[in-house]
């Protein structure tokens, strides 16, 4: 779970905490292996979508842009020695 929503008992108030407890890694997973550039444009898109719609989520991100430099490195690593597209991979899945 990426954000847990807190109560006040008997009130109406809400406030939502964001927790790096594994997201940031997901993040930097998909960083790593999301070769296609429509694929990570969507997953940028969706990073901003989430963003503004939670903004509490940004320290998520920020925590896992601080790895970006070994994650842009192992990146170009995954695209060089990439055989099938991504998009591949996943029709693969989705067909069965």
């Amino acid at each position: 779970m990426t954000g847990a929503v807190l109560w006040l008992h008997g009130t109406s108030q809400e406030r939502t905490t964001h927790r790096p407890c594994g997201t940031h890694k997901q993040h930097l997973l998909i960083w790593k292996n999301i070769t296609s550039p429509n694929l990570f444009r969507k997953h940028i898109a969706g990073l901003v979508r989430r963003i503004t719609q939670h903004p509490g989520y940004i320290l998520i991100v920020f925590i896992a842009l601080k790895k970006w430099r070994g994650i842009a490195k192992a990146r170009k690593k995954e695209r060089k020695e990439a055989k099938i597209s991504d998009e591949a991979i996943f029709a693969k899945f989705k067909n069965g």
